[in-house]
């Protein structure tokens, strides 16, 4: 359910969305000598390149590496059919805190009384309100070497090759992103048949525009594996942008490692999901501790970048369930991310690119994939008329339908500081999931243009999915029964 289009080229939406474990603590800016092997040229940059990794697996299977220290290693994913070879653009977005407090506000609008809050009402919210900063910006050259030292050290890994970023000015740099955006708005438009027959957006909300709106909120910076090309707009480099290209630098390091073409290979949507989460886990992991190196000043002055370029958006143009969508994969991977480095140190990272999460599910619950639980089997009713999605309909999809129900279950948007939205965290919306066993869905759309769902749940454990569906059933019209299994059926038209 939640397509490639969505799952792979989110914005960076959770880059302030929590507080940094670090204090801030002035940082140390570079001084001639330092770092000498950044400043070689490209050609003997790395005279001894590191001989771990190998080079990359092409494709899945591969074969399993070696367990790191502190626990064993997923199996590996099964092989899957190729897609379309498109090219997977990787965006970095520097309006977090501004599209929170759009969903915080549109909230105290709409009274919590309707899950579409930001498709309608208007909201506002109190933004600061100066341009001026407080550290010197400086040139994309003379801050290059360092964000490229920083990024090896806490990867734990080296480039194979330099990376080249280049800047742009703001026009050129929006028909770069405009063009890479258009390869994946066919998937979009199916995605907007299962969305509408679940109910998560109105009949008449165009997705796509509400993704490009979403996307147009603040990007800042790109990668893009195919071409190996890394974007960032304009050459004068805030402390925002340093931590935006940071971000990217990490994508551009996973990729010459461990091949990150492969997501677009995925076919399977919970399980793009689930490598997207620990693509976007790795990098933001690198981010936040990059940001942590900011001093009070340069962390405000971010903050202040960050509520302008935010202050833009639309919110009749997003809904709620696409904004958390496209948060989940940068705050749920950096979490799985964190948990695997705790146990096993980077070389666990390592082995989790050469063997990615298979669903959502282990993204949520890293003992499950250590633990090498897969999905549970289930089947699900085909129609009579011509399928347009179908996949898994993972844990991740079904805490967002459950969202959509509920949007702020016992929340009181209210109570939420506007000065503190850079620590509001998605997991405060998601509902808790812990009886997920497998689930399936297929969507399609009927002779007379409806748009339809079926989608089937095993839980374990409980029936937690089952008790929290029944909001859905009350104000979405859906209706739910048993399979010829015991697995939890659900169906809908609009």
């Amino acid at each position: 359910m939640l397509s490639h289009a969505l799952a792979r080229q989110p914005p960076t939406f959770l880059r302030s969305c929590r507080p940094f474990a670090a204090a801030p603590r002035t940082r140390a800016r570079r001084t001639p000598g330092d770092d000498q092997r950044s400043m070689m040229p490209a050609t003997t940059w790395y005279p001894n390149p590191a001989p771990y990794p190998p080079q990359p697996p092409t494709d899945w299977p591969v074969p399993p590496p070696p367990a790191p220290p502190g626990g064993p290693i997923p199996p590996t994913p099964p092989e899957r059919p190729g897609r379309r070879g498109a090219a997977i653009v990787i965006a970095a977005v520097a309006a977090a805190v501004a599209l929170i407090a759009v969903i915080v506000a549109g909230a105290r609008v709409a009274g919590m009384d309707d899950r579409r809050v930001l498709t309608t009402e208007p909201a506002t919210v109190p933004y600061p309100t100066s341009t001026s900063t407080t550290s010197p910006a400086r040139r994309l050259d003379s801050v290059l070497p360092d964000l490229i030292s920083f990024v090896e050290r806490t990867r734990g890994l080296r480039f194979l090759t330099r990376p080249v970023v280049t800047p742009l000015d703001e026009a050129t740099f929006d028909r770069r992103l405009a063009a890479a955006q258009d390869q994946d708005l066919g998937e979009i438009d199916s995605q907007a048949v299962t969305w509408r027959a679940l109910g998560l957006i109105t009949p008449s909300t165009d997705l796509r525009q509400a993704y490009q709106a979403a996307m147009q909120a603040g990007v800042l910076g790109f990668y893009d594996p195919s071409s190996k090309a890394l974007y960032v707009q304009g050459e004068t480099i805030t402390p925002l942008r340093e931590a935006v290209i940071v971000h990217e630098l990490t994508h551009a390091l996973d990729d010459q490692r461990f091949d990150l073409q492969r997501l677009d290979r995925v076919k399977d949507p919970d399980a793009g999901a689930a490598f997207l989460a620990l693509v976007e886990g790795s990098s933001k992991r690198v981010e936040t501790a990059y940001r942590a190196t900011f001093s009070p000043d340069d962390a405000a002055e971010a903050q202040r970048e960050e509520a302008a370029l935010g202050s833009g958006v639309d919110p009749l143009t997003l809904s709620l369930p696409l904004v958390v969508t496209l948060m989940a994969p940068y705050e749920l991977g950096e979490k799985f991310v964190d948990a695997l480095v705790a146990k096993g140190g980077t070389g666990a990272l390592d082995a989790a690119f050469r063997s990615p999460p298979t669903t959502t599910e282990q993204i949520d619950q890293p003992a499950k994939y250590l633990a090498r639980e897969a999905a549970l089997p289930v089947a699900v009713a085909g129609p009579s008329e011509k399928v347009v999605e179908q996949g898994t309909f993972g844990e991740l999809e079904v805490r967002v339908l459950l969202f959509a129900s509920d949007p702020f279950g016992s929340i009181d948007p209210s109570t939420i500081d506007p000065g503190q939205l850079d620590q509001f965290q998605l997991s405060a919306l998601l509902p808790a999931i812990t009886t997920w066993g497998g689930g399936r869905f297929v969507s399609w759309q009927t002779s007379d243009g409806r748009s339809c769902v079926r989608f089937a749940i095993v839980e374990q454990g409980g029936s937690a999915i089952k008790d929290k569906l029944s909001g859905w059933v009350a104000r979405d019209g859906g209706r739910l029964s048993t399979g010829p299994n015991g697995e939890l059926v659900g169906d809908r038209c609009a």
